[in-house]
């Protein structure tokens, strides 16, 4: 009886043959007659997968697995399926020709014609386990996992001390999101056999759909022992790892996965995923190339390549990139909305509007996709718009804090503080540890001439977040420069305005000129002079007159003062 097991764990890859190797890399069916050798001793060609995957060619000898066989002792697929159904013709009531022409059938992926083979053998001969499992897997392919899993049941039944069909019936379970149920015949298939790699393997993947990876790094690493050679292993492992934030360890396993299986493009889009997160973008775009060579249809992975150029600051190559990724794919909404994003990075906010435009038609619950076309509006001064797209990000996730808060940012820019304190309010109440929030209040209070109400904000934004220099920032400033005499301390000032200065590493305009008009404050002109002077160096070219003003006021010994809002 041929053992069809093999046949449904291969994932074909298309191949390309040359002139001397015009077999290999091909899907043949062994003839029920031939003679197969290993080493020069005849053994059952039975025992060959069924189909079998030429690895090499030589004279008239093809090498299947580890099996030499005569080319005139195998059939392509056509031929197969000719000779198997002349076969259910003469010997209509046997088994064995209805289950090798199932499997042909699965093999060209005809699975309606595949089930109703294995059912027939299974009618025919209804303890032909092989047939239920051969069933089985034609039924999960077809995403009938219910169907897969009684198929499988019916396997265990017949053959209760094989592991195989317990991590079958278990990978059927981890399919359907079962993952306890798939637990349970991982171990039971590991009872059965301490030894079987594939049984760890499986139960390991279960373990990192629950999240469990220390679990399931202890399974791959058992497997890893009992079978160094098996790359899946490793990469399995490495996905744990990368879960739990140990992105060395996991770039080790996805290098030894690749050394193992060079030729598997999706062991670079790992590795080059596990550097993306570690900020070494250089490798990652290196890793990212790499799986494209090997497969260059794959979307995802010039999306992860434009990704990586993105974060480096090349846009021009992550336009390239994300322009590939809607080519082969016109519906993918978020590499629109990415590649939005770069041109909204490189200033050009029209295409920005286009491509969000473009993403928001094809997903138009993409809460983001609102989000950052409404920052486009903004970054135009188009508030009105910037404020709709918010509302329709805030309607589509309303508990998302950082929405609430880039609306009231907005208010703020329209003068309408009232709202925009009502909006970070919203967005403190969902998210209390939001620190620019709180920031963001305060400065509407401010701009309310609600002075302690301001600074309380900020000191609780600092109290979140004691390295948020813009919280330092505003308090120094509104004690150097409130118009409210009360509220003012130059001496504070000055600590407040050192301390964000320190967290910008005295290269930001805002920090310096604010510890410029604390010092002004303080009474210390010399000091103001020299911290404005560095504030002048530092502004950008729409800051430079304001930056000026001040120093000549601080040249004149007098103090910067802001005036009450009305």
């Amino acid at each position: 009886m041929r053992c069809p097991i093999v046949a449904f764990l291969l994932t074909l890859t298309p191949f390309v043959s040359t002139a001397q190797d015009q077999w290999v890399g091909k899907s043949v069916f062994v003839k029920p007659t031939a003679e197969a050798k290993v080493d020069e001793t005849t053994v059952d060609s039975t025992a060959i997968p069924f189909p079998a995957i030429v690895v090499e060619e030589k004279g008239e000898k093809l090498l299947l697995g580890n099996a030499w066989v005569r080319k005139s002792d195998v059939m392509l697929a056509e031929e197969a399926l000719k000779f198997y159904s002349e076969q259910t013709t003469k010997e209509p009531t046997k088994p064995m020709p209805w289950m090798h022409r199932g499997l042909i059938f699965q093999d060209k992926r005809d699975f309606d014609g595949a089930i109703k083979d294995f059912s027939e053998a299974i009618k025919l001969d209804p303890k032909l386990a092989n047939a239920y499992s051969a069933r089985a897997m034609v039924w999960q392919a077809k995403g009938e996992l219910g169907r897969a899993i009684k198929d499988f049941s019916e396997t265990i039944k017949l053959h209760p001390k094989d592991p195989l069909g317990y991590v079958w019936r278990g990978n059927a379970c981890y399919s359907k999101g079962e993952m306890d149920e798939a637990i349970k015949d991982h171990d039971e298939a590991i009872k059965l056999n301490p030894k079987y790699a594939f049984a760890h393997i499986a139960r390991a993947a279960a373990w990192n759909a629950k999240r469990d990876f220390d679990k399931a790094i202890k399974d791959y690493s058992t497997a890893i022992k009992l079978d160094p050679t098996d790359a899946h292993a490793y990469s399995g492992r490495a996905v744990a790892w990368h879960a739990k934030g140990e992105l060395d360890e996991a770039i080790k396993d996805h290098s030894e996965a690749i050394r193992l299986d060079p030729k598997n493009p999706e062991a670079y889009v790992r590795r080059g995923s596990a550097r993306h997160a570690k900020g070494e973008f250089d490798h990652a775009i290196k890793d990212y190339t790499e799986a494209i060579r090997l497969n260059p249809t794959v979307v995802t992975n010039y999306y992860n390549r434009a990704s990586a150029y993105a974060h480096k600051g090349e846009y021009d190559q992550a336009i390239s990139d994300y322009s590939e990724t809607v080519r082969l794919d016109p519906k993918f909404a978020y590499a629109f909305a990415a590649r939005g994003f770069v041109w909204q990075a490189k200033g050009d906010l029209e295409q920005a509007i286009k491509d969000y435009d473009q993403a928001i038609a094809l997903d138009p619950n993409d809460a983001d996709a609102y989000l950052k076309r409404g920052n486009v509006w903004n970054a135009k001064a188009e508030f009105d718009l910037a404020l709709k797209d918010y509302a329709e990000a805030i309607r589509i996730e309303p508990a998302n804090a950082f929405y609430h808060y880039n609306r009231g940012i907005t208010w703020s820019s329209k003068g309408n503080f009232d709202e925009a304190i009502k909006a970070q309010s919203d967005a403190i109440q969902i998210d209390p540890k939001l620190v620019h929030a709180y920031a963001a209040r305060g400065f509407a209070r401010q701009s309310k001439n609600e002075f302690d109400n301001a600074l309380k904000d900020f000191n609780e934004a600092i109290k979140i977040d004691p390295t948020e220099a813009m919280a330092f920032n505003s308090i120094a400033w509104l004690k150097a420069t409130c118009p409210e005499q009360s509220v003012r301390d130059g001496e504070s000032a000055v600590k407040y305005a050192t301390t964000a200065c320190e967290l910008t590493k005295w290269k930001s305009y805002h920090e310096l000129s604010t510890l410029a008009a604390a010092y002004a404050e303080a009474g210390n002109f010399p000091n103001a002079i020299k911290w404005q002077e560095k504030a002048v160096d530092h502004a950008a070219e729409k800051d430079k007159m304001e930056a000026k003003e001040h120093l000549a006021l601080y040249r004149s010994n007098k103090p910067y003062r802001d005036v009450l809002r009305k």
